[in-house]
């Protein structure tokens, strides 16, 4: 059991690095399990300071009548972005998180060196042209440096018909 720190969420800051880490592919649930009472869950019990593994199927001995239950129903999106820097031809990659009504992006951004304002970055092919007779090539304009790693930037996309 590990001891857990205390953070305030005024004092929370989004940084990029904090998701950068190694996880062994084979520790990643691929397909749920056929019996999801068996699925894994972290307990944090901050009164104790400490953290302990049990299973769904623990719930009514875990839950108490005071404690609110939240659950997640949403669909993870495949928003993983990779490219070339233009300018350096180096490796990009990148997380989508939102678009905007001006059709601007934000995105969370990981590259060897210093990414600037004005720099484009290239995407890699994988844009679905099923059933067309296209090439589409896709850069993103790096606009504006947000907090925590997070940029504003417009994309930009060439369709190329043959």
């Amino acid at each position: 059991m590990g001891k857990l720190r205390k953070k305030r969420y005024k004092d929370f800051k989004l940084n990029l690095t904090d998701y950068d880490y190694a996880l062994p592919r084979e520790l990643i649930a691929q397909n749920p399990l056929k019996d999801r009472s068996a699925a894994r869950l972290l307990i944090v019990d901050r009164s104790l300071q400490s953290i302990s593994h049990r299973t769904i199927g623990d719930l009514p001995l875990i839950l108490e009548s005071r404690d609110v239950l939240v659950t997640n129903d949403t669909k993870v999106v495949k928003a993983r972005l990779v490219g070339k820097r233009t300018d350096t031809g180096g490796r990009w990659e990148g997380l989508f998180l939102e678009s905007h009504a001006d059709g601007g992006w934000l995105l969370m951004s990981k590259t060897r060196g210093k990414i600037e304002p004005g720099e484009s970055i290239r995407l890699s092919s994988g844009v679905a042209t099923r059933n067309l007779s296209a090439t589409v090539n896709i850069s993103l304009m790096f606009q504006e440096k947000l907090a925590g790693g997070i940029w504003r930037v417009v994309p930009n996309c060439k369709v190329h018909w043959t």
